[in-house]
């Protein structure tokens, strides 16, 4: 029996015991809208980060999401709550409004946030600490409004009354004041439908063409049928919410022609690295409700958090010199944590899609 015991022992003693899996290394705080009007934005954030962590992770990050609706207030409940009770090491947001609203708080705990959908240029001035993926509204409304200048002479804007299309109409009526071009502007709140007054009001100023400046494709839609059914005819402008597919199949032939600002094209191939994540989403969940872009934004900045978290050094720090190649391209911060490289394109609805403007 001895030896029998001897051999039993030693077989324990070479045999290899498996390594038990290490806890993760990163905790990353998503603030985003997970319901609401603007819910496709945030789950498709959310599918892109979960599948851009189990590709690239390596096991070493776990993700916590909030729902903050795209609003500030709740944004800012959410932040203290990942910050105090979770301890995050990163941040990520997707809204411009929450950015804005909770990027005191960030800075106060020293957390950097990069976020892939935050477009609002007043996101330049937010704060040291934080970052986007998602190029600024600026160049857009700059590129958009150039465009106008040379066709029309008398525009007006509607605006839903939040964040990001507050932003884009204040660059717009800063550039139309520099260049001393009459602009009319109404805004409405978030939840109004009938906005038939509203339109009316705009439309005994005889202007000769419409911003429409909403967070939402649902809103951009009922716009634009409401103007079918007052008969006001005149050509239209727009930003990136008139790309998503949600816009353009519910507006039909009423979007014709429309001309707005978009994100920049996503070109994969050649190998660039995220390109395998952008695939393998497209594979399992199809062509994303919110855009092509924002889950490609959402994947770039998971990969420039991950090679942060590696560098071993302070992620201020590093993200402000690191330059990251990602399926954008290769990814680096300006001194305002703006993402250098990406630009953003005109296009218009023509023949029920959108397409580069001529």
């Amino acid at each position: 029996m001895k030896p029998l015991c001897c051999l039993y022992l030693l077989m324990l003693a070479i045999t290899p015991i498996p390594a038990r899996a290490l806890p993760p290394q990163w905790k990353v705080g998503v603030l985003a809208p997970l319901t609401g009007d603007v819910a496709a934005w945030g789950q498709d954030t959310r599918r892109a980060l979960e599948l851009a962590n189990e590709m690239l992770g390596r096991g070493e990050f776990r993700i916590v999401f909030e729902d903050d609706r795209c609003q500030g207030k709740a944004a800012v409940s959410a932040a203290q709550r990942l910050l105090s009770v979770e301890r995050i090491d990163f941040g990520m947001i997707v809204c411009t409004e929450p950015t804005l609203s909770t990027a005191p708080i960030f800075e106060r705990h020293k957390v950097a946030v990069v976020a892939p959908g935050a477009t609002g240029a007043s996101v330049s001035n937010a704060g040291d600490y934080i970052f986007r993926t998602w190029p600024s509204d600026q160049k857009m409304v700059e590129a958009l409004f150039a465009y106008a200048k040379k066709r029309y002479s008398h525009p007006a804007v509607v605006t839903e009354s939040r964040g990001m299309p507050e932003e884009f109409t204040r660059t717009l009526l800063r550039l139309s004041s520099a260049a001393k071009m009459p602009f009319e502007s109404e805004e409405f709140l978030t939840g109004e439908t009938d906005l038939a007054s509203l339109l009316l009001r705009l439309k005994a100023h005889q202007p000769d063409a419409l911003f429409i400046s909403t967070d939402s494709d649902r809103t951009l839609s009922n716009i634009v049928q409401q103007l079918h059914m007052l008969n006001w005819k005149l050509p239209l402008l727009g930003q990136f919410i008139a790309g998503s597919p949600q816009f353009y199949e519910k507006a039909g032939a009423l979007a014709e022609g429309l001309v707005f600002g978009d994100s920049p094209e996503v070109v994969c191939g050649d190998g660039k690295p995220g390109c395998e994540v952008l695939a393998e989403y497209l594979s399992r969940y199809g062509h994303p409700e919110s855009s092509i872009f924002m889950v490609s934004s959402t994947i770039a900045a998971f990969m420039v958090i991950a090679d942060a978290a590696r560098s071993g050094e302070t992620p201020k720090d590093h993200l402000y010199k690191a330059r990251v190649e990602t399926l954008l391209g290769s990814i680096s911060f300006d001194q305002n944590g703006d993402v250098v490289g990406p630009a953003p394109a005109l296009k218009v609805i023509k023949d029920g899609r959108p397409v580069p403007l001529n």
